[in-house]
């Protein structure tokens, strides 16, 4: 966080998960999920503003994300929401309605948290993503500019496996809608550099 002076950071154990989070300032809970490829550092700059409102801000990474641990299941939505429905708890708000603000994949773990857990949650804020069901999740797909969602599920696992013949030939597959030109893979350890090209 910006101000690391107002914010304490803990791992925080809950079922196979641990969590870590950042957490700061003192009255009403807001609950802030990040996106995909992100961190809860992304909040430090609203994180600051709300604990100057008087809010105690709770920012933890994603399942498999940051310094939060890679479970080996549990990365469903529900899951996570009860995931973090359990950090609220153990965090001493049990019985407080929560804030909760998500962005980009982070609005899959808040909506579900909203949706199982719609007695303990004071306001949803969704930014940056369409909630799953509404009916324009499967064209959203087929868009070009959308060629990364896939990218990230299947690809980067696989590629640390080192199973790049199957992972280029399913990633091919997925999305010969948009034939894609890859023009440069460079591989320097974990790092991938990619470029691609539309055509």
């Amino acid at each position: 966080m910006s101000n690391s002076a107002r914010f304490g950071s803990e791992i925080v154990s809950i079922g196979n998960v641990d969590l870590f989070r950042w957490r700061g300032g003192e009255g009403a809970p807001v609950l802030l999920l990040h996106g995909h490829t992100q961190t809860s550092d992304i909040w430090a700059q609203l994180a600051d503003a709300l604990v100057n409102m008087g809010r105690t801000v709770i920012a933890p990474d994603l399942h498999g994300l940051g310094r939060s641990s890679v479970p080996g299941s549990g990365y469903d939505k529900s899951s996570m929401a009860r995931d973090f429905k359990t950090l609220i708890d153990k965090e001493g708000f049990a019985d407080t309605p929560v804030t909760i603000v998500g962005h980009d994949l982070g609005v899959f773990a808040a909506y579900a948290y909203a949706a199982q857990f719609r007695d303990h949650v004071d306001r949803l804020i969704l930014m940056d993503a369409t909630v799953p069901g509404i009916g324009i999740w499967p064209v959203l797909l087929q868009q070009p500019r959308t060629w990364h969602f896939g990218f990230y599920a299947l690809m980067p696992s696989a590629w640390l496996k080192g199973v790049n013949e199957f992972t280029w030939t399913a990633f091919g597959t997925s999305f010969r809608p948009h034939l894609m030109r890859l023009e440069k893979i460079c591989a320097r350890g974990t790092q991938l550099i990619i470029s691609v090209q539309m055509v």
